[in-house]
């Protein structure tokens, strides 16, 4: 829609304005065409992604998020990042300045969930988020889900420790064993 200047003047006219207002119309298709690619990554990651404003609320989470917490995404929005982190993580921005002042800092935590399970044990990632005049204006935080690789080092642990029985056995181990794979399946059975 023109713009009038005056009388009968149309600000619009001017060819320095007209290739001013087509480079901002481009810059405006840029950034959107930048935010969509952002969702894109950020949906596929398949760690909890939560970004947080300068006040450690979150602002943005991932389907990866939402997994972990047993909720929507969407439903994390507007949530404390303490409320799914647990008071280890800092609840603001600056309190992760204050912890690591080079801005990055990792932390074990366990996310409570929604439904009706455990506590997740997660280790958490994070780094501060800075505008262009390098003001922190948030965080984002990477939580990777620590439950398969806890349960995988609980089953090497015990395979160690009959390792161990056996060569401590020696030349005993083979009409023992019998005894103690009975009492390792009845313990899975107990359980």
């Amino acid at each position: 829609m023109p713009v009038r200047v005056g009388v009968g003047g149309d600000l619009t006219a001017s060819e320095p304005v007209r290739d001013a207002l087509a480079e901002l119309e481009s810059l405006r298709n840029d950034r959107l065409e930048d935010a969509v690619r952002f969702d894109l990554v950020l949906d596929a990651m398949p760690d909890a992604v939560v970004l947080v404003d300068d006040r450690g609320v979150i602002t943005r989470a991932n389907a990866g998020a939402g997994r972990l917490a047993g909720l929507e995404a969407s439903a994390l929005v507007g949530r404390t990042l303490a409320s799914l982190l647990g008071e280890r993580a800092p609840a603001t921005p600056m309190q992760l300045f204050e912890r690591a002042p080079e801005g990055r800092f990792t932390f074990d935590a366990a996310v409570e969930s929604a439904a009706d399970r455990p506590p997740v044990p997660v280790s958490v990632s994070c780094c501060l988020l800075r505008d262009t005049s390098a003001r922190v204006v948030g965080a984002v935080y990477v939580a990777r889900d620590l439950s398969e690789t806890r349960l995988l080092v609980s089953r090497l642990e015990q395979a160690e420790a009959r390792w161990r029985l056996i060569a401590q056995l020696g030349d005993e181990a083979p009409p023992r064993l019998g005894l103690l794979e009975a009492a390792d399946q009845q313990a899975r059975l107990a359980q």
